[in-house]
């Protein structure tokens, strides 16, 4: 893991922390509470993957469908809405750029965005095995583990 990345995942965790903390939530709550259009909701703690593509805009994946994405270098996180993909553990998540992503998990699920992940798109793996990582090389080219 890159030192950049690395420390991007600490402000990940720091930042939930934080979350947590402010929300009064007991410690060792099973939710965080994640700010989304002036409500609160709560989001799985697991999480299993993390990805900026610059100092400011990143993403986050885990379990129960969970895909987060921050625009202040994780200040503070916005769940997204994936559709019918919210049964799915995402394992690994990767951007290529600001707009252009994948994320992958468990029955060889990948699901692509074209808009910071506003919307998903699955693409066929060919597979039903556990997808574990993936690096975005281009707009066009990943590695999939």
């Amino acid at each position: 893991m890159s030192a950049l990345t690395l420390r991007h995942a600490l402000a990940l965790l720091v930042t939930l922390h934080i979350v947590v903390a402010r929300a009064q939530l007991a410690p060792p709550s099973p939710e965080f509470v994640v700010l989304r259009d002036d409500e609160t909701e709560a989001v799985s703690p697991d999480l299993y993957d993390v990805s900026f593509h610059d100092d400011t805009h990143g993403w986050a994946a885990g379990g129960q469908g969970t895909i987060m994405r921050t625009q202040d270098g994780g200040t503070s996180w916005v769940a997204l809405n994936i559709g019918n993909w919210s049964y799915a553990t995402f394992h690994g998540i990767s951007f290529a750029s600001e707009t252009i992503g994948w994320a992958v998990g468990n029955i060889g699920t990948i699901l692509r965005t074209s808009n910071r992940g506003d919307t998903w798109t699955a693409q066929d793996s060919g597979v039903f095995s556990i997808l574990r990582d993936i690096q975005a090389l281009s707009d066009d080219e990943v590695w999939i583990v």
